[in-house]
């Protein structure tokens, strides 16, 4: 049989409620560094049954659904547990802990408002509409910077 191994760097935090976004894109960055995203997003097709190959394919989603379990929180590991189809255990996970379609919240002096823009359009406070220079030190997180 083919040695297939997946692993996941440690820099990659552990998967939890409202998450998704950030850590799908990491893991699925892993897997196809590793050639296994396409047993994820389904481009590997099963091969016919009864054949090494199909033993290969089948060990090859248990081992990336085993790795997904091990950068996921507690709670969704039990999830995992009984599920052997790489497909099958991203979607769960993506339902689990997708922020279902919900605009981030961003933490500002004005908490309110901003909870409110994403709910209810209206305008700007008044003290929002004077412009305020940009702390140089937010300069990479709000705008990207280029390299070069």
């Amino acid at each position: 049989m083919k040695e297939f191994t997946i692993k996941f760097s440690a820099a990659i935090g552990k998967l939890k409620e409202g998450d998704w976004l950030q850590w799908s894109q990491e893991i699925s960055m892993a897997l196809r560094a590793q050639r296994g995203w396409g047993y994820v997003d389904g481009s590997l097709t099963m091969p016919k049954t009864n054949t090494p190959k199909e033993v290969e394919w089948l060990a090859a989603h248990n081992q990336i659904v085993s790795a997904l379990g091990t950068m996921v929180e507690a709670s969704l590991q039990c999830e995992l547990e009984s599920i052997k189809d790489a497909t099958i255990a991203w979607k769960l996970l993506k339902e689990k802990t997708h922020s279902k379609g919900q605009f981030p919240i961003w933490k500002t002096s004005h908490q309110p408002y901003a909870t409110a823009l994403y709910l209810t359009p209206q305008p700007a406070p008044p003290s929002l509409k004077s412009k305020t220079p940009l702390d140089p030190s937010l300069k990479g997180v709000c705008h990207p910077v280029k390299n070069g």
